[in-house]
């Protein structure tokens, strides 16, 4: 099946890097991007020509399906953000400005039915650049298709085999709680949402962002507010929730937004 859709002030490389959804994706050629792993693996295919996107797939999906998903995963489902500029506080729009013209057409990609994936990926990113995550995260997927029971199994010299960091070998310990989060639910989300009866995942999915957030910092080893606020930013439809690290503090220290 192949779709074709218009598209404004958009730069699908800008979007998909250094996102954590194009772990789950391969680009050889700029403007080119196919899927390589977690929903619709080696089945979706991007192609940016000038102010269309081509989109091919073998996904079985309906064309009313498949063009829902391509909205998420490429950031489509918002307009552009620049016209939402000019309503800026005078203080900070000159700012704001000069961004938006160095990162012309980014958007915000989402990918709920991948969430383990982007569960590893934001994990794996702690004071890291991100050429090295993804390159970790491709070696995960070859090795375990991104099935968390299968890496929480994954010996030692599998391990280093990905690399020798410390972000490898904690990643197993983070995965494990999350596996078993019904045993570090918060007392208030046990309250507000009840016991789990669904998969781990699913179960988050169901909370509302702010709860969900909750949930990973207490529920999981090793999960801090930046990676947690990844993970939510990337499988929820929250763009008001911020990642923030040392790296984000300087720059809006740098440009005076704060």
């Amino acid at each position: 099946m192949k779709l074709k859709l218009k598209v404004e002030n958009y730069d699908i490389d800008l979007t998909f890097k250094p996102s954590f959804l194009s772990s789950l994706y391969l680009t050889k050629k700029p403007k080119e991007w196919s899927k390589i792993a977690g929903h619709l693996a080696f089945k979706l295919n991007f192609k940016q020509v000038n102010d269309a996107l081509i989109v091919e797939s073998e996904s079985g999906l309906t064309p009313e399906a498949l063009h829902r998903r391509v909205l998420l995963e490429t950031g489509l489902y918002k307009g552009p953000y620049e016209y939402l500029i000019q309503d800026l506080p005078s203080k900070v729009k000159p700012q704001v400005e000069a961004l938006a013209k160095t990162y012309k057409g980014v958007r915000l990609p989402y990918a709920p039915l991948d969430f383990k994936y982007i569960l590893v990926a934001a994990t794996l990113s702690k004071r890291v650049n991100y050429e090295r995550v993804v390159n970790w995260c491709r070696s995960i997927w070859e090795k375990t298709n991104g099935r968390l029971d299968l890496t929480i199994k994954l010996t030692k010299n599998e391990l280093e085999e990905i690399g020798e960091s410390y972000q490898i070998f904690q990643l197993q310990k983070t995965i494990k709680n999350f596996s078993t989060l019904s045993n570090h639910l918060h007392e208030k989300v046990k309250y507000l949402i009840g016991e789990p009866y669904v998969p781990p995942e699913e179960y988050i999915l169901w909370l509302p962002p702010e709860l969900a957030r909750l949930t990973l910092i207490k529920g999981c080893w090793g999960m801090g507010p930046k990676t947690a606020d990844s993970i939510i930013l990337t499988t929820f439809k929250s763009t008001n929730i911020i990642p923030c690290d040392t790296h984000m503090k300087t720059v809006a220290i740098r440009l005076n937004l704060v």
